[in-house]
């Protein structure tokens, strides 16, 4: 059972990778980014919207990029330091300032930057940490989410009783030819349990279920 338990664990990193891959790759190919709000704004210069993109590690290759905003990479390394020296530099764009690997927890003395740390950055709008922008909405997205559940399994109760209610009008009468027919109970409480849109049909077939 155990080792049952380990492999699915490890058969969910590659899920997972993948999957952060594709959603990475969304948030570069929507249009615009946090610079854009900048390109009406005759006041800023191109030096200061240059300085707003090495801010916020925007002037970086894409896959370091990526490797810091999952959580793999430190945010210490700069430009400089991956120009001047290249393969120091990259190493150490693996280590954590305590000087283990960036990726493991906080406790272990691992990095603190990063999806695998909890940390989704900061919103470019409004400087507000992105995990408490969420928290704040969180609330009105589960009452939003609950009720459109309430509401699509009232519709899915009421559509699957209208199906059944039709298919039972389509083949009782073929099942009960030359047979007498009486109320059927188990008919007659469809309404109840399939909902008010399977009313009129089920009363129709309540009137003649053929006998068993």
């Amino acid at each position: 059972m155990i080792g049952f338990i380990v492999r699915r664990l490890i058969g969910i990193i590659p899920t997972l990778f993948f999957s952060s891959l594709l959603i990475y790759s969304i948030l570069l190919t929507a249009p615009g980014g946090p610079e854009v709000r900048f390109a009406q704004n005759p006041k800023v210069t191109t030096a200061q919207i240059d300085a707003f993109r090495a801010r916020w590690g925007l002037d970086q290759p894409i896959p370091i990029q990526y490797c810091r905003w999952i959580g793999v990479c430190n945010t210490r390394t700069g430009t400089k330091q991956l120009a001047d020296d290249p393969v120091g530099g990259l190493a150490s764009l693996f280590i954590s300032p305590q000087g283990v690997p960036n990726f493991l927890p906080s406790g272990l003395g691992g990095g603190d930057n990063g999806v695998l740390h909890g940390d989704f950055g900061y919103s470019s709008t409004n400087g507000q940490p992105v995990v408490s922008v969420i928290g704040g909405r969180i609330a009105a997205t589960a009452i939003l989410g609950g009720v459109a559940l309430v509401v699509w399994i009232a519709l899915a109760l009421s559509a699957l009783g209208v199906v059944l209610c039709l298919l039972m009008l389509v083949f009782s009468p073929l099942l009960g030819a030359g047979r007498p027919v009486r109320k059927s109970r188990t008919a007659a409480m469809v309404p109840e349990l399939v909902g008010p849109l399977a009313v009129p049909c089920s009363r129709h077939i309540a009137d003649g279920i053929p006998r068993g």
